[in-house]
């Protein structure tokens, strides 16, 4: 067999969401399953499952649609690169995708020569919505109806700029925290058109795929062991298991028909995420993506609103705080001018300036551009 660096995918435009409703087999079956029968009943999926009467897509099946004429094909040679389009489409491809991913901005052609503009927009929108730049605001467009246009642009100008300030900074700051994640690319070992790619793709994993596990790798995608030789895995990161997992391509005493066993019980199935502690072995992908043990505690925890830090929460309350309290002082101080008779236009200015002094515009955006600039330098 043929090993290489690195392997550039020829169907990485295919890649749709997950989908669990084409995948006939249960964990159950799964993990009842001889070893001899994995590859077996892997390789029959592309013929196993019914199009319909899509035109397009039988004209696809005519295409690329073969079947195996030995059982153990895709341990010898793997999936054919004709065949990926079909299977990504119909099993999912082997990208965790998030509400964040899914309502992203489409790339246009603005957004594609300048990638960074949507994101410091939309954080310069959430700086304005500090309720002591809300207020400033206020001060800005008071002071433009009296015809105070100075102050007013001053005003703007001095917002604009620190807003635009603490946008970028935390823009640089979310760039930073993903190229922390770039650092180690996740790549595997598999096998493909009858080569053995050693640094191969994850993402570009698709079910029935034959992945070869060795000490140190981190598992690609959920995939159903062939033979092992003194596997172990540690599963903590997914069931919480502190001493680490044989595992084995032997079958379960399970029937088909059973409900699946708890995760630290599959024995015969290596889970995304977790991490070959020992030995080596080969496996066949089962689930990818979304449709992975990982991939639907990720789901889940996508639906979980993110909180504020306890120092974002004091900051929140501590602006709403001196909001009030200007506001209700420079309520006294014109109610007090209004009082003893001092003209009403020349109260508006004084209370507008008392809110203009008194309100620390700056401080959420100190906050901000600090924060920022620690995560820089901690990356």
């Amino acid at each position: 067999m043929a090993s290489s660096s690195a392997y550039s995918s020829v169907t990485s435009s295919a890649h749709g969401d997950n989908s669990s409703s084409a995948y006939p087999f249960t964990r159950s079956e799964e993990c009842s399953w001889q070893s001899e029968e994995v590859a077996r009943n892997l390789s029959s999926l592309l013929t196993q499952i019914d199009i319909g009467n899509d035109n397009s897509r039988s004209t696809l099946r005519a295409s690329v649609f073969e079947r195996h004429s030995q059982d153990g094909h895709l341990l010898t040679r793997g999936w054919s690169s004709r065949q990926i389009r079909t299977l990504r489409m119909l099993f999912g491809s082997n990208n965790l995708r998030g509400k964040n991913e899914e309502l992203q901005r489409p790339k246009t052609g603005c957004s594609t020569i300048c990638p960074w503009l949507y994101p410091i927009l939309g954080a310069f929108s959430s700086q304005l919505k500090e309720p002591l730049i809300l207020m400033l605001l206020a001060s800005a467009t008071i002071s433009l109806v009296l015809g105070h246009c100075a102050d007013a642009i001053s005003i703007t100008i001095a917002l604009t700029i620190v807003s635009l300030v603490a946008a970028v900074q935390e823009y640089r700051s979310e760039k930073a925290i993903e190229k922390l994640a770039d650092l180690v690319p996740h790549t595997c070992t598999a096998l493909r058109d009858g080569k053995v790619w050693s640094r191969f793709l994850a993402k570009d994993l698709v079910v029935g795929d034959l992945i070869l596990l060795g000490t140190g790798d981190r598992v690609p995608a959920d995939c159903r062991v062939v033979d092992t030789v003194e596997l172990t895995v540690d599963e903590s990161s997914l069931t919480g298991e502190n001493r680490p997992v044989h595992k084995t391509g032997s079958s379960l005493s399970i029937l088909p028909t059973m409900p699946p066993p708890p995760l630290n019980e599959q024995k015969n199935i290596c889970f995304m995420g977790t991490l070959v502690c020992a030995g080596r072995g080969r496996a066949l992908v089962v689930a990818v993506g979304n449709q992975t043990e990982f991939g639907k505690v990720a789901r889940e925890l996508d639906q979980i609103e993110s909180r504020k830090s306890p120092l974002q929460i004091k900051i929140d309350e501590l602006g709403k705080m001196l909001a009030t309290v200007s506001t209700v002082v420079i309520c006294i101080v014109a109610f007090v001018g209004w009082f003893l008779g001092r003209p009403v236009l020349e109260t508006v200015t004084i209370a507008v300036s008392l809110a203009v002094a008194a309100i620390p515009e700056g401080l959420p955006i100190c906050v901000t551009v600090t924060m920022a600039l620690g995560v820089l330098r901690m990356a």
